[in-house]
């Protein structure tokens, strides 16, 4: 019906408007001149209504007698004013008023009306139709379009980085994938491909924007609407999918973004883009603290000034384009000074003393010292993140060694059956003073069954060489093995191998052991019964005590297809205030009554970094990575701030820089208008500017002329 074919009309009529460059947006205006007596006050109401009669006129001689395309004057205001700066002439400002099917009505009232002050300065007036005024100039102008990027770039930006840091926990439905990524070091193909789609489809914004292709902007905005939609709606939908608050909120970023990229295409794009003039605009501390969280991004402006120029046109290489960018981005901090410092603070008064000790010297100080001394309250004790780190497994070995190592044969292998249990330092009957810990959990016991986990089985000529070597001087080699759960880099740790030297009795002994003539062989102070355990390195043996466990080694199921070893194992504690080296005032203790009496050790664990402390100890190396990495590297550019300040007095202590300013501004604006001939002279007379000192000097005077900044007088 008619009512389909109207909406289908408007729609047809809307995309012909967004996909038209030149369309104008917001209200058409023309200004017009004129010529009037000083004393005459034009009527404008009746001016208002010739002109429109003259313009209806002109629109159906050229385009028929249509009149719904008819556009008119709407008077807006006068300009009084004028008669005094143009002595004879009356100037006003006119609303062009046209139908929506008509895509540039300033531009084609403008047209109209010149073509109107040609035919009547020719004489050729139709007849009938009002006499004019004469008119003397004739300007055309409308709304130019709003620049709506760097919102919607904020919010592209903050949408990518959520999808980098929720998009797995939603998608795979796992809340800790973001940290087993970490410490794999692989990303799945899906959460890579999505993160890389969303940074390119930002860059294709960015060149849209700096082409100011408004038909690329509008397929953009709907394809790209579109594939969110459609890919967001899948994956709300999986039956894997969790979380969907995260898929909502990116879903709210996006919509904010395509809310602010649809508003542009309705505005249309400005005539200058880029920020390259906006950062002269405001010079204030919000402007600065926003342009150095900009620019303190990394790579990040590198890539924004890589990609302008690869999209803008411009008679410059690369280098002469970053020096003006470097002098752009100079100039700025220095107006940003001038502005706020130096124009508020008055000239030749003292410092405030809040400033002086709560800012820039005492402030400064607080800072670098406590970057200094702050590590090592961060990585002690002190930190609540540091935590004990207990040990939750063990293993044992015991080894025959051969005379100049010539064989290594096992006899001994603990460790699936154990306890390992938390006790106090007293019930462990060290003899020996209360270590430095601080917390009880770090003191363990760790008793072993008495039998071997596996059976000793050696062929005959084996046995044979290794009674030989028992004769020429074979040794016991002893063996810890510790698991934890921290450091991640260094869970497990290896103690060195205890080596007991046997004496010709015992060696003899242990012979008849082999031979089951004997039942046992006892074997005193094997290995040292106290141990440390630090997060890093070997274990520590004799820590605190220098007690040591003798055991009574015996061979069991001699003569038979499944013999093992065992090992009955004790030590020897003080009575009472006993001498320790008297054996007959010690008394034999045996720490492990209660599960077996095997090998027994007492571990004492330092306390090391947990939970998110712990990744980051390990991400920085600890507190030797802090300083030698962090801190140097920190006092590096500390030094820089201090080093080298007479060389910048030239280009940086400027009292004004309006000229210089203006002057890159017009660099600027001649690249836009695409006057490169422009262009390169005015970059060359900047640069001869910053080649000499005095010119430099002269250029930089403030607008009375004096070679001071504008400051304030000082009252005292």
């Amino acid at each position: 019906g008619p009512y389909s074919a109207t909406a289908v009309e408007e729609i047809e009529m809307f995309f012909q408007r967004m996909l038209t460059p030149e369309a104008e947006y917001g209200p058409s205006f023309v200004a017009l001149s004129i010529l009037s007596d000083k004393t005459d006050v034009p009527d404008w109401d009746l001016f208002t209504s010739d002109i429109n009669q003259a313009l209806v006129a002109h629109q159906m001689r050229v385009d028929g007698d249509n009149s719904t395309s008819f556009y008119t004057l709407e008077f807006v205001r006068a300009d009084p004013k004028g008669v005094l700066e143009n002595p004879g002439h009356r100037s006003a400002v006119f609303r062009v008023v046209s139908p929506v099917s008509i895509f540039c009505p300033g531009e084609e009232a403008g047209k109209a009306l010149k073509m109107l002050q040609l035919r009547q300065a020719a004489g050729n007036s139709n007849e009938g139709a009002p006499q004019l005024p004469d008119m003397t100039s004739v300007r055309a102008f409308n709304q130019e379009g709003q620049d709506f990027y760097t919102a919607s770039l904020c919010f592209d930006i903050l949408s990518t980085f959520f999808v980098a840091v929720f998009y797995q926990s939603s998608v795979d439905s796992d809340p800790e994938a973001l940290v087993e990524t970490y410490y794999q070091g692989l990303f799945k193909i899906d959460y890579v491909f999505t993160v890389f789609i969303c940074l390119v489809l930002i860059v294709i914004d960015g060149v849209i924007y700096m082409k100011k292709a408004k038909t690329a902007k509008v397929f953009y905005h709907y394809l790209t609407f579109a594939g969110f939609m459609g890919y967001l709606l899948m994956i709300f939908h999986k039956p894997a999918t969790t979380h969907h608050a995260y898929i909502q909120m990116f879903f709210l970023l996006k919509s904010i973004s395509f809310t602010l990229g649809a508003r542009q295409i309705r505005s249309g794009y400005p005539k200058e883009v880029m920020i390259n003039s906006v950062i002269f605009q405001r010079s204030d501390i919000l402007s600065f603290g926003a342009f150095m969280a900009y620019f303190s991004i990394p790579f990040m402006y590198e890539l924004r000034v890589l990609l302008e120029y690869a999209c803008t046109d411009s008679a410059l290489d690369l280098y002469d384009w970053l020096k003006v960018e470097n002098i752009s981005r100079d100039l700025f901090r220095i107006n940003v000074r001038n502005n706020t410092y130096r124009k508020l603070h008055p000239f030749g008064a003292p410092q405030p003393w809040w400033k002086k000790v709560f800012l820039e010297g005492g402030g400064l100080f607080l800072i670098i010292f406590s970057l200094l001394v702050g590590p090592f309250f961060v990585f002690s004790t002190s930190n609540p993140q540091v935590d004990i780190n207990p040990v939750y497994d063990v293993r044992f070995n015991m080894s025959l060694v051969g005379a100049e190592h010539m064989f290594t044969y096992p006899i001994f292998d603990g460790g699936l059956r154990k306890t390992i249990e938390t006790v106090s330092w007293t019930a462990l009957h060290t003899d020996a003073p209360r270590p430095l810990i601080n917390k009880p959990g770090q003191v363990q016991e760790v008793c072993l069954a008495q039998d071997s986990d596996s059976l000793w089985t050696l062929p005959p000529p084996s046995v044979a060489a290794m009674k030989k070597s028992l004769a020429n001087g074979a040794t016991l080699n002893t063996g810890w093995t510790f698991k934890r759960y921290l450091p991640v880099d260094n869970p497990v740790l290896y103690s060195k191998a205890v080596t007991y030297t046997f004496n010709e009795e015992e060696a003899a002994a242990l012979l008849r052991v082999l031979d089951g003539e004997q039942q046992n062989v006892f074997l005193e102070n094997i290995y040292p019964r106290v141990w440390h355990l630090h997060g890093k390195g070997h274990p520590v043996p004799r820590y605190a005590s220098d007690q040591s466990i003798s055991c009574s080694v015996s061979l069991n199921n001699f003569n038979s297809t499944s013999p093992w070893w065992s090992v009955d194992c004790g030590t020897y504690v003080q009575r009472g205030r006993s001498v320790v080296d008297k054996r007959g005032e010690l008394d034999w203790f045996k720490p492990c009554s209660n599960f077996e009496n095997g090998p027994e050790i007492v571990l004492i664990s330092s306390e090391v970094p947990t939970g998110v402390f712990a990744t980051f100890s390990q991400f920085v190396g600890g507190l030797t990575g802090v300083y030698v990495v962090y801190i140097l590297t920190l006092a590096s550019i500390v030094r820089g701030f201090t080093n080298n300040l007479v060389v910048n007095i030239p280009h940086v202590d400027l009292p004004s820089t309006h000229r210089l300013i203006s002057l890159c501004s017009d660099i600027y604006r001649a690249r836009q208008v695409g006057d490169f001939i422009l262009e390169e002279r005015l970059y060359w007379l900047l640069i001869r500017i910053y080649r000499s000192p005095s010119v430099l000097f002269e250029f930089t005077r403030t607008v009375d002329g004096s070679a001071l900044p504008e400051r304030p007088k000082f009252r005292s």
